[in-house]
């Protein structure tokens, strides 16, 4: 560098910022001229002091995303779609009979070359890192496992989006900053295998960068998540191999300061992972953050120690892991009419009580007809019948039952939505565990079953272990192979066992019957899945959603476009993740069949143990993430765009308001939330905001659109809406979910 070129000192230091500071390999005191010397040194202490706890790495921009399905425009950003991202990137100069003027810039979207041309077809758009994005949701099909007898959805949705997890954090924060209750994450590994993408392009393990390239990745992602976390009470959870894990607590704690962080060694593979040159595998790791009064729940199982009756591990683990009141339906094997006839006998419920009124002697013989048995006036006959029709048996006979009625250690259960009841009792494990004090009792409900609830005091149940050693745990087992029963024709890298996921949520919202999960890095929907088995062992109503893209996997993409297809292409588009993956799989999940339409073989185990035909009492909607043109968007016209999102913010649960009526307001009777549209519209909103008050059924959230505060202030009076509990909403909707906008200077 010559001495005294003020352009070329200017160029050193803006290109200085921009490299990682562990590869500067410039000998900074060799520089001649003294004032560039101390300029350089002074840009690079202020990279190195970005950095805590020795935790140093470029902040690498841009990330940028194409944007599928929108059009290529003048002065804005476009990349070839045969080979996306910045590496392509190109500045739309002009546009003329179907031929794009293009300046190629570089990787940070500076000019760098002379201008080309490009059909417009071989063009997509390209947002940059620190463009404003405008994002939407678009409704892509829904599975109802949870309705009632008019086919109206009885409990909240859990959300997929299909989406770069990024914009759709950012989109969420609009529904739930400061609102989730566990976030639980599966980021990429950063093995090198082709298991992640930066910026359209796979990170190579020999990439000097490849860490730094994560970090950066990782930082931008749980900052969001930091904002979505509940500050009174909320848990993150990471998983990651030994690859990144250093790095990955370090990072936790710079982001996370003065947090509780624990980090857990779960076993979840016994036969090893080759490392060559190195020990084999077994294990993975887990950060557990706890935010605010949040605790790991207390449990009876130590995760640690060896079960001591592997022959009855299945009960063992109903008890141990939480689930206390289980099915009076036998289940598995001996569960027939047949192998205990005097184990089937009616139950009769008053339906309209929701009550047990009284008990049926035994049906004898075993060839006697269910029909020979009239009910009580005003009940019905509930008997062990399996999901399939056939003939089962109770788990205990009809004396013993109606003892347990007395105690209280018997009630009435759920009504499925095919009309049977279920029945409950407390199993003698259960019971030992009340007498030893492990389980309390805290009273009686209003029809006299006992109120339980696992001891927080005592010796008997603590916090587990920071070792997991569990066979539940397996990831090929309860992982790949539990996937290949739900999706027979279809296979995924890399699974987590189900059990393990379950296990993991149990510690973070076992407690809470109403949390809402968060998974942005969704992959095959395990997530989702645990939930709902979390919600089938005490009758919760947690919800997920989950953020997954519709990448395809490395294989699958050099044979797609060996054909011609590209990103966006129908035909790419159904061998991605979260539609060849995700969405069939929660589907399966919840309707108990597969794909295909065949009843799902096996039975899930350990914590309650039921067929996996029988499906959950669950319901998911699907989205995608759609990006607003600002340009071609006018008021009103976009409202459907961001319809899903009010609804989300509802509580995911009824109707969707997705259109403005003529009346200027919107409160449907199977809706939990009101938007108020226009001010002419206040005194119909009004009357109809009293009448759900007044029928005990008040929305949940009201949202009023206002572009002025003395508007959105006299709309909020007049409607008598609680301001805890209202959003005001522009009438320009683009302004309301201005997103990805980032002030490059302190980011670059």
């Amino acid at each position: 560098m010559a001495a005294g070129d003020p352009a070329a000192a200017d160029e050193a230091v803006a290109n200085i910022t921009h490299l990682t500071t562990n590869a500067l390999d410039m000998d900074i005191a060799s520089i001649e001229d003294d004032g560039v010397r101390r300029r350089i040194a002074a840009a690079f202490s202020r990279l190195r002091d970005q950095a805590e706890y020795g935790l140093v790495f470029e902040k690498h921009k841009p990330e940028s995303v194409v944007l599928h399905g929108q059009q290529v425009r003048e002065d804005r950003y476009a990349t070839l779609r045969a080979t996306p991202g910045p590496r392509n990137a190109f500045r739309v100069v002009a546009i003329n009979n179907g031929t794009a003027t293009l300046q190629p810039v570089d990787g940070h979207f500076r000019p760098a070359g002379a201008q080309t041309t490009e059909v417009l077809d071989a063009l997509v758009p390209l947002a940059r890192f620190g463009d404003p994005i405008f994002p939407g949701l678009e409704q892509t099909g829904e599975v109802l496992g949870a309705v009632d007898e008019t086919g109206n959805p009885t409990k909240p949705f859990h959300a997929v989006i299909n989406g770069e997890n990024f914009h759709a954090l950012e989109t969420l924060l609009y529904a739930y900053e400061g609102k989730v209750d566990c976030i639980y994450i599966d980021p990429p590994y950063n093995s090198g295998a082709k298991d992640w993408k930066y910026n359209n392009d796979y990170v190579d393990r020999e990439d000097v960068y490849r860490h730094s390239l994560w970090l950066s990745f990782m930082e931008k992602r749980l900052k969001l998540a930091q904002r979505l976390l509940n500050p009174a009470a909320s848990v993150l959870i990471v998983t990651i191999d030994e690859r990144e894990v250093l790095r990955l607590g370090l990072l936790l704690e710079q982001i996370f300061k003065g947090r509780r962080i624990q980090m857990i060694t779960s076993v979840i593979n016994t036969k090893g992972s080759a490392r060559k040159g190195g020990f084999s595998r077994v294990e993975e790791h887990l950060f557990f953050v706890f935010v605010g009064a949040a605790v790991p729940q207390p449990s009876s199982d130590n995760m640690l120690s060896a079960k001591t009756d592997e022959d009855d591990e299945a009960a063992v683990e109903q008890i141990n892991r939480g689930t206390i009141w289980l099915s009076m339906l036998r289940r598995g094997s001996d569960a027939r009419r047949v192998d205990r006839e005097k184990q089937f006998f009616p139950i009769f419920v008053d339906e309209a009580t929701e009550t047990i009124h009284s008990v049926g002697e035994p049906l004898l013989p075993v060839s006697a007809k269910r029909s020979t048995v009239k009910p009580p006036r005003g009940t019905v006959a509930v008997w062990p019948l399996r999901k399939n029709g056939n003939e089962g048996r109770w788990q205990i006979g009809r004396d013993q039952f109606i003892k347990a009625l007395e105690d209280g250690t018997a009630r009435l259960g759920r009504r499925a939505k095919s009309g049977q009841w279920a029945i409950n009792y407390l199993n003698e494990g259960a019971k030992k565990r009340i007498e030893s004090g492990e389980i309390e009792i805290t009273g009686r409900d209003g029809k006299g079953a006992l109120m339980l609830q696992w001891a927080t005091t005592g010796t008997a149940a603590r916090a587990a272990r920071s070792v997991w050693n569990r066979s539940s745990h397996d990831a090929s087992t309860y992982g790949s192979t539990l996937l290949s029963k739900l999706m027979p024709d279809r296979s995924f890298p890399f699974p987590k066992s189900l059990y393990a996921v379950e296990d993991s949520l149990r510690f973070a919202v076992g407690a809470n019957p109403d949390a809402l999960v968060v998974d942005f890095f969704s992959g095959s929907g395990t997530t989702a899945h645990a939930v709902m088995r979390l919600n089938r062992q005490d009758g919760g109503r947690r919800r997920t959603v989950l953020v997954t893209n519709n990448e395809v996997a490395a294989d699958e993409q050099d044979e797609l476009r060996a054909k011609g297809l590209y990103p966006g292409d129908p035909e790419w588009e159904r061998f991605g993740i979260c539609e060849h993956i995700t969405k069939p799989r929660i589907a399966a999940a919840i309707t108990g069949r597969t794909p295909q339409d065949a009843v799902i073989d096996g039975a899930y185990k350990f914590t309650d143990p039921f067929p996996m035909g029988d499906g959950f009492e669950e319901n998911a909607r699907f989205f995608n993430l759609t990006y607003l043109d600002p340009e071609t968007v006018e008021a009103k016209q976009s409202f459907e765009q961001i319809a899903h999102l009010l609804w989300l913010i509802a509580g995911a649960e009824g109707s969707v308001i997705d259109a403005e009526p003529r009346s200027g307001w919107a409160l449907p009777a199977q809706a939990t939330y009101g938007v108020l549209f226009r001010n002419k519209g206040r005194a119909g909103f009004a009357e109809a905001m009293d009448a759900r008050i007044d029928a005990g059924d008040p929305p949940r959230h009201v949202f009023i659109v206002a572009d002025s505060t003395d508007e959105f202030h006299r709309s909020l009076e007049e409607v008598g809406a609680d301001p805890a509990r209202t959003t005001r909403l522009y009438r320009s909707y683009l302004k309301n979910f201005r997103t990805n906008v980032i002030d490059l200077k302190d980011e670059l």
